[in-house]
C-alpha cells in the first residue's frame, strides 16, 4: 500500500501557479501605483513571499521525499514477511 500524494502534489502545484499569478499582476499594477504607500506594501508584504514560498516548496519535496522512502521501506519490511 502506498500513501496517496496526488494533494500534496496538487497542493504545491497550487501553491506555484496562485504566485505566478500574483506575480503577474502585481507587475501591472505597480506601473499605476507609484507612491510610498505602493513601496511600503511591496517591502512589508511581498519582497519575502517569492522566498517564503521557495522555502515551503522545499519542504515539501522534502515531506513527499520521506513519503516516498517510508512507503518504501514498509513496502520491503513487509515482502520479506512469511505467512
Amino acid at each position: 500500500m502506498s500513501t496517496p500524494l496526488g494533494p500534496l502534489v496538487d497542493g504545491q502545484s497550487r501553491l506555484r501557479s496562485g504566485y505566478k499569478s500574483l506575480a503577474e499582476t502585481w507587475s501591472i499594477v505597480k506601473e499605476d501605483w507609484r507612491d510610498g504607500r505602493r513601496e511600503q506594501f511591496e517591502r512589508e508584504r511581498l519582497l519575502a513571499l517569492g522566498p517564503s514560498l521557495t522555502r515551503l516548496s522545499n519542504a515539501l519535496d522534502n515531506l513527499r521525499d520521506c513519503i516516498v522512502n517510508a512507503d518504501r521501506e514498509l513496502a520491503d519490511t513487509h515482502g520479506d514477511e512469511k505467512f
